[in-house]
């Protein structure tokens, strides 16, 4: 194991004979994830999945979880020389089972999500993990070239709990979080979402929000109607 004082990322990097699962994360992301730990106090941080980031991770953050299934690569994770394991918890099985069941006693700075790409899971994910977020706190999203992270990585550009930072080689999005109120995980407000708004068909939007800026028309074009519709002459015999 590296010593925290000569943990040197581009030796890391450069050492790809052991044994880590890389996924998709690029030398790039890895880079910027450690310069953002290394200018900034990462108290408490979050990854789902595991892999080189989780190495990165266990050196910038204090406390860092990792959400992560158990197979051979995770393993191999687990025992990896370069990780700096005093800073790492895990809770091991599917983030669909664990993330639910976790309780989450403090706010966090930092979350990656990086879990189990298939619909709903990133999103899932995100519920799960948003409200924990602290402002000025990290959100990134990894693969976001896959059309099911890519629809996430859509609506968190247009909202308006999260500033947009930007995207690393492509696969990799960062955000920040904003000081916007926490958006109620129980309840609705499907139309409080800009992106909801903003793709709603117009002819759609149009009415609704007339009806909403404008409850009053309603009433009066119900009155209208029923006026024209009583003052029609009869239907000849």
């Amino acid at each position: 194991m590296q010593n925290t004082d000569t943990f040197n990322i581009e030796k890391f990097i450069a050492a790809r004979n052991f044994n880590l699962p890389e996924g998709s994360v690029s030398d790039g992301v890895l880079r910027h994830i450690y310069e953002i730990g290394k200018s900034q106090k990462l108290v408490n941080t979050v990854e789902t999945g595991c892999g080189r980031t989780t190495v990165i991770l266990s050196w910038v953050s204090q406390n860092h979880t990792v959400f992560a299934k158990v197979d051979s690569s995770n393993r191999d994770t687990l025992e990896a020389d370069w990780m700096n394991p005093s800073k790492v918890s895990w809770t091991l099985g599917p983030t669909q089972k664990t993330l639910p069941q976790f309780d989450f006693k403090t706010k966090l700075d930092f979350v990656l999500i990086d879990g189990p790409h298939g619909y709903p899971f990133p999103e899932l994910e995100y519920y799960y993990l948003y409200p924990h977020l602290k402002q000025g706190g990290w959100l990134v999203v990894d693969d976001i070239q896959i059309a099911t992270v890519q629809h996430l990585f859509r609506f968190l550009k247009e909202e308006p709990m999260f500033s947009y930072d930007c995207t690393v080689d492509g696969n990799t999005a960062f955000f920040r979080r904003t000081a916007a109120p926490v958006f109620d995980p129980y309840g609705d407000g499907w139309w409080e979402q800009p992106y909801n708004l903003n793709h709603m068909p117009w002819k759609i939007r149009t009415k609704d929000f007339v009806k909403r800026r404008f409850p009053w028309t309603i009433t009066v074009n119900a009155f209208i109607k029923r006026r024209m519709s009583s003052s029609r002459p009869a239907a000849r015999q």
